[in-house]
């Protein structure tokens, strides 16, 4: 199962744009709904972060854009409404601030924040990509509403103490939407809300139907499908890398398990599982050319697309075993990566993901979770200066849009339409919005219902809750 998602395209899958468009509230009124962002921060620079044609900031707005070091009231504007940080709980708990290593201001050095908040609302940015997959116009789920950015999230991780004080100073500064992708071991509850806000927080996600299209060839004339954000290669040795490696992991690629004499200028091959853009840096260190991972079980033909060091492809596990086969078969096995495009019309969509949550409800089993499901694989969305797409200190790449797949991605898709929701009747309460989304989400699609790619068989109720969104 391939599966391609992104803000290229999300608001068309979601009826929010073309003929659907009329529907929706007025685009003055969004502007007055304010979503927070509580996250690891926000690269203002972004293109998402566009005010233009926007109103005056709303009156009933009291936050700030905090000014410290690298950031300012200048990084704000009518779209960008507040920006603030919150480091008091992650300083007592692992000690001052490295600020050689972090923004000690609410600038994104991860990315995540960035990503998230461009999801939910950001402005529509034309000719948006990543090394030209997903090219299009992107925008957030609700593009005319405000951002406030509250930054809570550093490289030790988000801390309780911070979180609660982030939701009292959004209350007090008049968010409407509070926007959390974040969880916290343990947590026994997933979503909230208050008498004047909605906040959400989902650990779910569903595919778009479109891919990034690569294939590769094998030295018998075989070609396989998977997926890939690459330039391709020509044709080179192919090694499976337990074939080249010491190691009880070298299945995997792990940290110094393959053998550079073995690798050198080949292709190798590299099961999933641990860290997939991690495997990437290990077969460069060895001096290989290029990667095919393959999944195994438990993985099955699911497969997500990531930047990585070198040319990459991700297949599933039936071509992952063919591939294994032919080495095994052949003295000297050899193939060719090729990325192509990105497709659309791919089907079956949506499906529930196999790394996608499920209830039921941890402390009351008979109480259905999830609430609902939504998009959150092969997101292309706002990225930050600071660092490169992969996310690993070796990556010296800078982007301003990046695709990435998570739970993270969900929850700000959801809280754009919560928006969306919210300027159509400023009036409905937190349940209400909650419950519209839920009473109007379907679990079958052309005839036919949602699928489990984790099982290949229908999905229930405890993989999709009430269904996946719909508007």
């Amino acid at each position: 199962m391939r599966y391609e998602l992104h803000t290229t395209r999300t608001p068309e899958f979601l009826r929010l744009t073309g003929q659907y468009e009329a529907v929706f509230p007025a685009s003055g009124n969004v502007s007055k709904v304010v979503i927070g962002l509580v996250d690891t921060g926000v690269w203002p620079e972004s293109k998402s972060y566009n005010d233009k044609g926007l109103a005056p900031v709303p009156r009933s707005w009291k936050g700030q854009c905090e000014e410290v070091q690298d950031f300012n009231s200048s990084s704000c504007n009518r779209k960008l409404i507040g920006a603030r940080f919150f480091s008091k709980g992650y300083e007592a708990a692992l000690g001052p601030m490295n600020e050689k290593l972090e923004s000690r201001s609410p600038r994104d050095d991860d990315g995540h924040g960035t990503h998230t908040s461009s999801i939910a609302a950001g402005s529509p940015v034309p000719g948006a990509s990543l090394f030209g997959y997903a090219l299009g116009t992107t925008r957030g789920m609700a593009a005319q509403a405000r951002v406030a950015i509250y930054k809570a999230c550093w490289l030790g991780g988000c801390f309780g103490s911070d979180v609660p004080a982030v939701m009292d100073k959004a209350i007090k500064d008049g968010v409407n939407i509070l926007s959390l992708s974040l969880s916290f071991p343990g947590a026994q509850y997933e979503d909230f809300s208050t008498d004047n806000q909605t906040l959400l927080l989902l650990e779910l996600f569903l595919p778009w139907p479109r891919e990034y299209l690569s294939y590769f060839s094998l030295g018998n004339g075989k070609k396989y499908k998977g997926i890939a954000l690459d330039r391709g290669t020509v044709l080179h040795p192919l090694v499976y890398a337990p074939n080249a490696s010491n190691s009880t992991s070298g299945d995997q690629c792990s940290p110094n398990s393959l053998i550079p004499e073995m690798v050198a200028g080949k292709i190798v091959v590299c099961d999933q599982g641990g860290s997939r853009v991690r495997k990437s840096v290990v077969v460069k260190k060895a001096g290989g050319v290029g990667m095919i991972m393959a999944n195994i079980e438990g993985y099955g033909e699911e497969l997500v697309a990531d930047p990585y060091l070198l040319p990459t492809a991700l297949v599933g596990k039936k071509a992952g075993d063919a591939i294994k086969r032919y080495i095994a078969s052949h003295a000297n096995p050899e193939a060719t990566l090729v990325f192509r495009k990105t497709q659309l019309g791919i089907k079956p969509s949506p499906v529930v993901a196999a790394f996608s949550s499920r209830g039921p409800n941890p402390v009351a089993t008979s109480l259905l979770k999830l609430d609902l499901i939504a998009p959150g694989v092969n997101i292309l969305a706002g990225w930050t200066g600071a660092d490169g797409p992969t996310g690993l200190p070796e990556d010296k790449k800078t982007v301003g849009y990046n695709i990435i797949s998570g739970t993270s991605m969900s929850c700000p898709h959801v809280s754009g339409l919560a928006a969306l929701l919210k300027a159509a009747h400023p009036k409905w309460s937190p349940a209400a919005i909650k419950s519209a989304l839920m009473t109007t989400s379907y679990t079958r699609r052309n005839g036919k219902p949602i699928k489990d790619v984790a099982t290949g068989k229908p999905a229930t109720p405890f993989d999709y809750g009430a269904g996946h969104v719909n508007c």
